[in-house]
């Protein structure tokens, strides 16, 4: 396998990759400029930054090895580019909406397209 067999999983992971360091910032300068050191300090916008740090870091990976199996097992580029998508609007619409109910139609679009990648590696594979 050559790196040119998997470019949207390469892909994703590089951005994702990428993407720790401003998130990494994002709460460091807050930290600094705050002075907490340790935990959130009860501040409700460093525990939302912490939040969408941690939830990004909680769904990246496995969203990237299901896109990695089914790149791998021959699934059109175009639905693994919609899973990107799914992946990428999803994590967008989660960190803005942060604090409103309706949050979880955003979580639905970061966490489906490990669903479906899933279901359908598991179909190919076993059927």
């Amino acid at each position: 396998m050559t790196p040119t067999d998997i470019p949207v999983t390469l892909t994703f992971i590089a951005i994702c990759a990428a993407l720790l360091v401003p998130f990494t910032a994002w709460i460091g300068t807050y930290r600094g400029a705050h002075n907490i050191l340790r935990g959130d300090g009860g501040d409700p916008v460093l525990f939302k930054r912490i939040r969408a740090h941690g939830n990004f870091i909680e769904t990246a990976p496995l969203i990237a090895l299901a896109i990695f199996a089914a790149e791998t097992m021959g699934l059109s580029a175009g639905w693994l580019w919609a899973a990107v998508a799914s992946f990428a609007i999803g994590r967008v619409m989660h960190w803005v909406i942060y604090d409103n109910k309706a949050r979880g139609g955003a979580m639905f679009l970061v966490t489906a397209p490990g669903l479906l990648l899933g279901v359908w590696v598991l179909l190919r594979l076993w059927t």
